[in-house]
């Protein structure tokens, strides 16, 4: 039997576009701390049978880490009435129910989905015998070595100078990531809101290398992410005008950076500029794993 040849390359190119655009896979919550709740803001709360559910919760927001609770009548923390009186406990109750669920979902709700991740140094953690902290970054970095876009991600600006290839080696090894995607509109808007706060030096342009570059791909020139995803895979766009240049010197080494006027520009591979890493998700660190329930167990 003959194949028809256009049927055979429309055949060929499904097989080629599935193998570029790869649906991404579902990210893991670690448990990081036990009987612990962190106040970082809230995307989303409800009240769910398991931790299963509030991991799609937490999903469906775009949520960077999460509080849960088992309990689901949510009982009172007992950190908070370890030393107090009974009479103490009783006007803390009656305190409480006075107050509005929208001040203080945590003893109304037992998921919360929440905007951003804890640092490693864990300021907003709190003591709460009813919860657990869990977050897509099992080995947070320092709080002075990113900086968190709610909904999206971590990032780190740096404003030394390279060249594509060296900011690319230099994210990975460095920050435990990749220069940052960039190809969604809330991603633009965010990475261009935080070239718009750096201190560019004068003569600088203000751009910034992201990640996403021209190559050529079974004979044909195309743009990939550092996840080996074409560009045609998403619908959005932000290139600047007269943008993408990818013929004459850039045909073979042609570059993507954001700038400050959230749009996109083809730039010389080897020319020398600041770059945006994002921080991958991580397992657990085990050194940071905390049982504060261990107080009640003692």
């Amino acid at each position: 039997m003959l194949w028809d040849k256009s049927l055979l390359c429309f055949l060929i190119n499904i097989v080629l576009c599935k193998s570029f655009c790869m649906k991404e896979p579902r990210r893991k919550f670690h448990l990081i701390k036990r009987c612990q709740r962190s106040k970082q803001n809230m995307i989303e709360f409800e009240n769910v049978a398991s931790l299963e559910e509030c991991f799609k919760v937490a999903e469906s927001a775009k949520a960077l880490a999460l509080n849960y609770s088992p309990l689901r009548g949510l009982k009172s923390n007992l950190f908070q009435h370890q030393d107090e009186d009974s009479n103490s406990k009783l006007n803390f109750t009656r305190r409480n129910k006075r107050r509005h669920f929208f001040d203080q979902p945590e003893e109304f709700f037992n998921c919360h989905a929440l905007q951003c991740p804890e640092s490693s140094a864990f300021i907003t953690m709190v003591n709460d015998s009813r919860y657990d902290y869990y977050s897509l970054f099992g080995n947070p970095p320092d709080p002075d070595q990113y900086i968190c876009q709610p909904e999206i991600g971590l990032f780190q600006v740096n404003m030394t100078q390279e060249k594509y290839e060296t900011a690319y080696k230099l994210c990975k090894k460095n920050s435990n990531g990749t220069l940052a995607h960039i190809v969604s509109e809330k991603r633009t808007n965010a990475l261009s809101q935080l070239l718009q706060g750096s201190d560019f030096t004068n003569g600088t342009l203000k751009l910034a290398y992201v990640g996403l570059n021209f190559t050529l791909n079974y004979g044909s020139g195309v743009f990939m992410t550092p996840e080996n995803e074409e560009l045609s895979c998403f619908l959005f766009r932000a290139w600047g005008p007269g943008h993408p240049k990818t013929k004459g010197s850039l045909s073979n080494s042609s570059c993507v950076a954001v700038t400050t006027d959230i749009t996109w520009m083809t730039i010389d591979c080897d020319q020398k500029l600041p770059y945006i890493c994002e921080i991958y998700t991580s397992p657990l660190n085990e050194s940071l794993f905390l049982d504060a329930c261990d107080t009640f167990l003692n």
